[in-house]
């Protein structure tokens, strides 16, 4: 056999092994695999779930950051949520100033023993437990806490 020939049969069967080797099926490339242990680090976690971001308006997106810093000053303020993602969390820190008032969407739950925020000064913290995002089925549980002052 020649050189070429032999050089040519080398280069399939590397190319049938590193086939073999990693396939599309490969359990090690697949995202439902499970991790190694501390493979995962807090740097490798979604910024959806890490980040934080300022949402005064009371457009708060549960795709954008686990954390929203929200003010509200005057008026009135009808929060709307949009990506909710069933069993997410979004955590909101609201300052209420000058006795601002806001409204949740219908499908949001206060639980017992939430304090009442809307329309009294002070600093709150808001979680939001997404329990059902399909459209016209939404459930979002709310816990409202009120800081010591």
């Amino acid at each position: 056999m020649s050189l070429i020939a032999q050089i040519n049969e080398l280069a399939t069967r590397i190319g049938q092994e590193l086939k073999l080797k990693v396939s599309n099926s490969d359990s090690r490339l697949s995202d439902t695999r499970t991790p190694t242990d501390s493979s995962v680090s807090y740097a490798k976690v979604a910024t959806d779930l890490t980040g934080r971001v300022t949402g005064n308006t009371g457009a708060w997106n549960f795709n954008a950051a686990g954390i929203i810093d929200a003010a509200f000053s005057s008026g009135a303020t009808t929060v709307l949520f949009s990506n909710l993602k069933q069993n997410k969390v979004l955590k909101v820190k609201l300052v209420i100033t000058n006795s601002a008032t806001f409204t949740l969407p219908a499908y949001c739950t206060i639980l017992d023993g939430s304090a009442d925020a809307s329309g009294t000064d002070g600093t709150y913290y808001l979680y939001f437990d997404c329990w059902e995002d399909a459209s016209g089925s939404e459930e979002v549980l709310v816990t409202i806490s009120k800081a010591a002052a």
